[in-house]
């Protein structure tokens, strides 16, 4: 936003932010609140809304905001501008206002370093374990929606990226929902350990330049019986563990 503030005035730059509060206005309920926080930065409250609920809500307002500036112009000259945001959930990531906002914020830096105009989801299980590459391993693993019967057999199998004690990334050509809940089998090609685990799905991306693929971030619903143990014996025997 400071390079719109140097070449279209700070004047312009107010504007556009008062069109970027309408249109957020816009988009939420009456029992919502918005309000600017410093600068280019919009903070909004979202009651009774789980994080599945507010990841939508944040998405339709991404796409409003980069719609509507891909129209807009000042003299002629074309605005490029886009948002970028962050969401943590209270209590489950912080029952602290300002460190909830300091979640939203790092989910939303994350979510920059990608190359922004996207949605961050802070999810603090993701956080507690180190993560180990699997994209050059044999490990293979079939991802089925928890009350199908079977792994969806159209397209591209799912790719795994990397594994933790906490949770799965991989590539898949399957837009699953934030917060829909999986069932995976992984199985390591060497030695046939293999383990079937629920997840939820915390975190879904397009790949960049890479249409109809997306990157899937899933948490082990580690509160299952017996699943941490079992993830934590499955990296044993595929030699992960040992790699961190």
């Amino acid at each position: 936003f400071r390079e719109i503030n140097q070449r279209h005035g700070e004047l312009v730059g107010d504007i556009l932010l008062r069109e970027v509060a309408i249109l957020l206005k816009n988009k939420i309920r009456d029992i919502d609140q918005a309000a600017r926080l410093a600068g280019e930065e919009f903070g909004l409250i979202l009651p009774e809304t789980e994080r599945m609920g507010a990841f939508l809500v944040a998405e339709r307002i991404r796409k409003e905001v980069e719609r509507h500036f891909l129209r807009r112009d000042i003299d002629g000259r074309p605005i490029s501008m886009t948002m970028t945001l962050g969401l943590a959930k209270y209590p489950e990531d912080a029952a602290v206002a300002d460190r909830l906002v300091q979640r939203a914020e790092e989910a939303m830096h994350q979510a920059k370093a990608r190359g922004g105009n996207s949605v961050g989801v802070y999810y603090r299980e993701r956080r507690n374990f180190i993560r180990f590459d699997v994209a050059s391993r044999p490990v293979q693993i079939r991802v089925t929606p928890a009350g199908e019967q079977e792994a969806d057999p159209s397209g591209a199998a799912p790719e795994p990226r990397n594994i933790s004690k906490s949770g799965l990334l991989f590539e898949s050509e399957r837009p699953y929902a934030i917060g829909e809940e999986l069932v995976i089998i992984c199985q390591d090609g060497r030695d046939a350990a293999r383990v079937t685990l629920r997840a939820r799905v915390v975190r879904i991306e397009e790949l960049e330049g890479q249409a109809g693929r997306y990157e899937v971030g899933a948490a082990f619903l580690l509160e299952w019986e017996h699943q941490e143990a079992q993830v934590t014996e499955f990296l044993r025997r595929g030699g992960l563990a040992a790699a961190g």
